[in-house]
């Protein structure tokens, strides 16, 4: 965040393809730990997903992806997990991916700083001729105290919203397929 503020007037598509991939990795993270929390204990892709992330803790090894444990894990999860292999983020650049984008276009990005104290916002234009961040702003919006008691608050109602949704959604498919065996 400290380089948005630092090169976001300078370089504001770079700074929004900054942000927009910071983005990824935390829906990434949040995502992986989802899919592990999904997977049966003791399964094979479990074991290997739980080696991988003993090898990829920076304390505990920095290099982790040259060791082969965590590269046979990888490539484990990779041909064995579909939805492993989708939560790769590196396989594209961020300036290449907003540069694929139709023109007309646009990819938001809207975060809130680790320590709460602001939200930003990116937006980058997509692509024309394989040029990225056409028309590309970053801006910093400070968070009043009041301000980020509402936005607990509304995290909590999205969450409460999220859960409840879940139940739902998993009442329509028992119906569905009460439906199903009936028939």
């Amino acid at each position: 965040m400290m380089l948005v503020e630092l090169h976001g007037c300078a370089a504001p598509a770079d700074a929004a393809c900054a942000l927009l991939l910071h983005q990824s990795c935390v829906a990434r993270t949040w995502l992986e730990s989802k899919l592990r929390d999904a997977l049966a204990p003791g399964a094979r892709a479990s074991v290997f997903a739980e080696q991988l992330a003993r090898c990829n803790d920076p304390a505990r090894c920095p290099h982790a992806d040259a060791l082969p444990p965590a590269q046979a894990a990888r490539a484990f999860l990779d041909s064995s997990v579909t939805a492993w292999a989708r939560l790769e983020v590196g396989t594209v650049g961020v300036a290449e991916a907003v540069a694929a984008l139709p023109p007309g276009m646009w990819a938001l990005s809207l975060q809130l700083a680790p320590d709460g104290s602001a939200c930003y916002a990116a937006v980058v234009a997509g692509g024309e001729d394989g040029v990225p961040g056409l028309g590309a702003a970053v801006a910093r919006y400070p968070l009043a105290p009041t301000l980020r008691r509402e936005l607990v608050a509304l995290r909590a109602r999205a969450k409460q919203w999220r859960a409840a949704l879940g139940r739902a959604l998993l009442r329509y498919a028992d119906e569905v397929r009460q439906r199903k065996r009936r028939m």
